[in-house]
């Protein structure tokens, strides 16, 4: 699986019919459930609904929530020889978003977007984090109603002069 490169993701965009809500949530390169707090305007936090750890690698899957409210579903693939003890523990308590924990150790991050898609019912991205001790593989599938009716209740609230 290639890096697609910010030329590759402009075309991939074009004629996607993505708001401008969900092209910055699918683009985004930082911590998503900052970013999704900040929309939302409330604390996101993450619920694990799996967390299969083997000799190797830990597969997670979790929900971003806002209070009831499920905003996006994570599945990450963690290979513990890539990443430090540190690292691993924190996974590994369950308590923390992958970014959070990178975010807690100090760790600077890169991500790399592998890939992206759109269908009528949600918008995903799947990247690569990489930092110093730390390599994850996270998909995250985000629900297209949730962000269309956030957009139409901006629209329809009144603009102050």
């Amino acid at each position: 699986m290639e890096e697609l490169n910010p030329e590759t993701i402009l075309r991939w965009l074009e004629g996607k019919n993505l708001s401008i809500l969900e092209r910055v949530l699918i683009t985004h390169d930082g911590t998503v459930q900052s970013l999704l707090s900040y929309i939302l305007q409330c604390p996101v936090t993450i619920e694990v609904l799996s967390q299969e750890e083997g000799p190797e690698s830990i597969l997670r899957r979790v929900y971003l929530r806002a209070g009831d409210l499920v905003c996006a579903k994570a599945t990450s693939y963690i290979p513990l020889g890539f990443n430090s003890h540190k690292v691993s523990d924190l996974v590994q308590q369950k308590t923390l978003g992958l970014g959070q924990i990178a975010k807690v150790l100090g760790i600077e991050t890169t991500r790399t977007i592998m890939d992206l898609g759109v269908n009528k019912e949600s918008f995903w991205r799947e990247y690569r984090m990489t930092g110093s001790g730390l390599l994850y593989r996270i998909t995250e599938v985000f629900p297209r109603t949730l962000y269309q009716e956030l957009i139409a209740q901006e629209n329809r609230r009144p603009v102050a002069l």
